[in-house]
């Protein structure tokens, strides 16, 4: 009896042990960080479209969020993005509810509204940050991802434990007309995947605005059934409402921000604080105008700013903004010599110009007068107690597809020939990576924001890595080349308007330089290349101009880093084809 009693107390001691809690902050797989909703209990089994991904593999945890915090803050210079003009964002999240955190970084850009961004996570061993690759549902890589600069977004999970994440993408083609799909985005196995469910387009047929619904498959489906394709495609999984702890490096602390932003993940906050209470009162919508605060007030964060364009006399556009914690938007327009304008009165000021406000967070502009130039936009968002502003954007009007008449014609005369190599690109004065696409494109974009844009030349249906045939400037009213690529130095825009030349003398020999235009000229901001030393080891040559620092030495991990983040945020503006 005596046996049988040491027994039961050696088990029941093991027993206390085995149950002692780990560290308040350390998070087990079955501890996911999210904000549940009440949810549905059933869990059939779950089929898409896409390759069945097999299910994850338990992970031991072996660093705390708190430590994993800390990683992220130390490498700060491996997923900021370096940008002046558009405004980055990020959020920490465990988008794959694996314990291991990652870094989200977005930002929406363009009249046409696109989204770029990068998802970063801590490796298995806790050291480092892998970049994820992004592709559809098919695997093909992709540049843009859907709108996720949001607060919220719905959350299915799979039978295999995988987290599908519902956004939005909208893409503006033209005033009145857009496309807006819902999107599966899921990260599992080391791949972030976008898999449409479906999309609307509205388009003018006979000056009316009409709308179309349709699944993944283009087939034409009724305005419910399109708005229910979520819930029908995950019917039966569990539902889950995603919070999302966006901030922009400026509105604080790091630590802090990255604290707050995991912690709106996991439901601990409902939204960022904000960075100091006393500096945000609310204000009354009817406060003048001139008064109303940029970028974020109260609540109101704003997201996406509208931005400049440059058109002819006539011409069109659309200006689109964003925030987060608004409920109404109205838009006002700036003169430049001072004075704001409702839409109305905008009008009034300028004979024969049509504006109209579109689904809310859009305003077209048509048939616009010479004396728009130099006017700006912006949008004004509300939400009941506070207003807050984007920053203007502004209206450049002239005859600047005529000045460009000379660029246009040599591409018009390449293209016609039907035989374009890097000789005759050079006796026709053109780049040589005409030669790898069927055909030419243009955009005009004011680089310098002076007034006068500049001319975007690229391929239309080339071989896709965004690089720019040439780009030139107006002076004095005479075409001068700033830059035009050839196959083994080539050209690429990034979104916060600067330039990225791409050089290659040989497999180890490569040369980046980052520009600003200013002045009239580009002038160089980093420059970075690559090279071998005595034990066949690749090393980078990094000068930092803007600050005007000596070379540096780097190893070949910083620089392929520096290599990412120049590369990051290169894009091609909407093209017109050149004919």
């Amino acid at each position: 009896m005596k046996k049988f009693l040491l027994i039961f107390m050696c088990i029941t001691i093991l027993l206390s042990f085995c149950a002692c809690s780990v560290e308040s902050d350390t998070i087990t797989e079955t501890q996911v960080p999210t904000t549940a909703e009440p949810v549905q209990t059933a869990q059939p089994t779950f089929e898409t479209d896409a390759e069945p991904t097999p299910k994850p593999t338990p992970e031991t945890v072996s660093m705390s969020y708190s430590e994993q915090l800390k990683l992220l803050e130390n490498n700060l210079s491996v997923w900021k993005i370096n940008t002046e003009f558009e405004p980055f964002w990020y959020a920490v999240c465990d988008l794959d509810g694996n314990s291991r955190l990652e870094i989200f970084v977005a930002s929406t850009q363009g009249s046409g509204m696109f989204t770029t961004g990068e998802i970063r996570e801590i490796n298995a061993e806790f050291t480092a940050l892998n970049q994820y690759s992004i592709t559809d549902a098919n695997g093909k890589s992709i540049d843009t991802l859907p709108d996720v600069i949001m607060n919220e977004a719905p959350c299915y999970i799979d039978t295999n434990g995988y987290r599908h994440y519902i956004f939005d993408d909208v893409t503006r083609s033209g005033a009145g007309e857009s496309t807006t799909s819902i999107n599966d985005l899921c990260l599992a196995d080391g791949k972030v995947k976008v898999n449409i469910l479906g999309y609307q387009t509205s388009k003018f047929v006979n000056d009316n605005v009409v709308t179309e619904y349709a699944n993944s498959k283009s087939e034409i489906i009724s305005e419910q059934e399109y708005y229910s394709l979520a819930s029908d495609h995950f019917s039966g999984l569990e539902r889950r409402t995603q919070r999302f702890g966006w901030f922009k490096l400026e509105d604080g602390d790091l630590s802090t921000l990255l604290k707050n932003s995991l912690d709106v993940f996991q439901g601990k906050l409902s939204d960022m604080p904000e960075k100091d209470s006393s500096e945000s009162t609310p204000q009354s919508p009817e406060v003048t105008e001139s008064s109303i605060p940029e970028g974020k007030n109260g609540n109101i964060s704003i997201t996406k700013n509208p931005t400049s364009e440059s058109l002819s006399i006539g011409g069109k556009t659309w200006f689109i903004a964003h925030a987060n914690g608004a409920n109404k938007i109205s838009w006002q327009f700036v003169k430049p010599e001072g004075g704001t304008f409702d839409v109305a009165a905008t009008m009034e000021q300028n004979p024969g110009l049509k504006l109209e406000v579109l689904e809310g967070d859009t305003i077209a502009v048509s048939n616009v007068p010479l004396s728009l130039n130099g006017w700006g936009v912006q949008a004004v968002f509300s939400d009941g107690n506070s207003l807050c502003a984007t920053a203007p954007a502004y209206i450049y009007v002239g005859t600047f597809t005529v000045d460009y008449a000379s660029v246009f014609n040599k591409y018009k005369t390449a293209y016609a020939s039907g035989n374009i190599n890097s000789e005759s690109a050079n006796n026709l004065g053109i780049s040589e990576m005409a030669a790898y696409s069927s055909k030419a494109g243009y955009a005009l974009k004011d680089l310098d924001k002076d007034g006068v844009p500049e001319l975007i030349v690229a391929g239309i249906g080339g071989e896709g890595d965004k690089v720019i045939f040439e780009i030139d400037t107006l002076k004095n009213g005479e075409v001068v080349n700033l830059c035009t690529s050839t196959v083994r130095d080539r050209f690429y825009l990034r979104t916060d308007s600067t330039i990225l030349e791409r050089g290659s003398s040989g497999a180890a020999y490569t040369s980046y330089y980052l520009f600003k235009f200013a002045d009239n000229k580009l002038n160089i901001l980093y420059e970075l290349s690559s090279d071998v030393n005595d034990k066949s080891q690749i090393f980078w040559r990094y000068t930092n101009h803007s600050a005007g620092a000596a070379e540096q030495l780097l190893n070949d991990a910083d620089g392929k880093a520096l290599v990412n983040n120049y590369e990051s945020v290169l894009y091609l503006p909407p093209l017109t084809k050149i004919k």
